[in-house]
């Protein structure tokens, strides 16, 4: 593991493997940062955060409580990450952009990493008439609103001419 340049560790945090933190990035609480991962620039994760694999984190990112980034995920803006808990009997399903802006899908209650495509499909098949399944449902749906390679938010849009509203 590599931790450089102004990068912060505490807590309880543990970078491992072939991991590198660097820039002005500050890891605490259980974190851990693993694989080949990297996190940079101005970066916060804190609480219970596995980052592993390939994935990689930076920009001005916040990341807590929960979350499992892993695989190719590339998370450089707030819009890039998703997080749904309680659904059924599941604890946490996190949606996140890949480093080819599409979305994958990382749910420890149907032991399941993949994308959001093959995520529908289960979903479908082993909740196919049930409230889990419907709730699954809308969160993949917002899930594919809120995070991809297209998705613009209102601070990416240039402002031009002058704003009217209709209060």
């Amino acid at each position: 593991a590599i931790v450089a340049d102004n990068a912060r560790i505490f807590g309880d945090a543990i970078i491992a493997e072939s991991a590198t933190v660097h820039g002005d990035s500050i890891i605490y609480g259980y974190a851990r940062i693993c694989g080949e991962s990297r996190v940079s620039m101005f970066a916060v994760i804190s609480g219970r955060v596995w980052v592993t694999d390939n994935a990689d984190i930076f920009g001005k990112v916040e990341i807590y409580n929960n979350e499992y980034i892993n695989g190719d995920a590339e998370i450089y803006k707030a819009t890039h990450l998703m997080t749904i808990s309680n659904i059924g009997n599941h604890e946490v399903t996190t949606f996140m952009r890949n480093k080819g802006g599409k979305i994958i899908v990382a749910c420890g209650g149907f032991g399941f990493w993949g994308t959001i495509e093959e995520f529908k499909k289960i979903v479908k098949k082993k909740l196919k008439r049930t409230i889990s399944g419907k709730q699954y449902k809308y969160a993949i749906k917002l899930a594919e609103l809120s995070i991809g390679d297209d998705m613009k938010t209102e601070d990416d849009k240039e402002v031009s001419g002058s704003w009217k509203t209709n209060c």
